[in-house]
């Protein structure tokens, strides 16, 4: 399993500052089964009311219909280039079946003249992203080395770059211990 790397083909590890929460700017991201959904999923006002309580700002929350069983989806997409830019018109997602990639692509820095990046996402649950353990592991693990948060409601906490878990384990990867 390799890890995203963003920055001159190395590692950059986060440091542990949970201080960084509390003016945290991020893109809530909102999955659901079918179109009905909508009318009895709590997960907008679940990740509102949590984003409230924690002082975090949400600019706005991507909404998709999707089973969750393929993380690489439009909507993920389209919330990765929000957190990119929040300003911009997110792009196109690429046709791949290569995740790295896609995940790279997502989160490249935007080329507008005043880019404002969102500080990650947040999510009601981590199956939200994907209904798979080890994708969504993955994912969270590399939005730890992109320094981007994952907030999870119902974890009430970030599971990405304030998680002293996350940052041990990629220690330990990145020294191949």
């Amino acid at each position: 399993m390799g890890m995203i790397s963003l920055e001159n083909g190395g590692f950059v590890l986060p440091a542990n500052n949970n201080n960084n929460a509390k003016s945290a700017k991020l893109i809530g991201y909102v999955r659901l089964e079918n179109r009905d959904d909508i009318y009895i999923s709590d997960q907008n006002s679940d990740i509102e009311t949590f984003a409230s309580k924690q002082n975090l700002e949400l600019y706005s929350i991507e909404h998709e219909i999707s089973t969750g069983t393929q993380l690489m989806r439009v909507g993920v997409f389209k919330a990765l280039r929000m957190v990119a830019c929040t300003e911009c018109e997110p792009k196109q997602m690429p046709l791949t079946d290569m995740y790295d990639y896609w995940f790279t692509e997502a989160l490249k820095p935007c080329f507008c003249k005043v880019p404002r990046p969102a500080d990650g996402l947040i999510v009601d649950e981590i199956s939200i992203l994907s209904t798979t353990p080890s994708q969504g592991a993955r994912f969270t693990l590399d939005m730890c080395v992109a320094k981007k948060h994952v907030y999870v409601v119902k974890e009430k906490r970030c599971l990405s770059c304030c998680n002293p878990q996350a940052i041990e384990f990629l220690k330990r990867k990145m020294l191949g211990g």
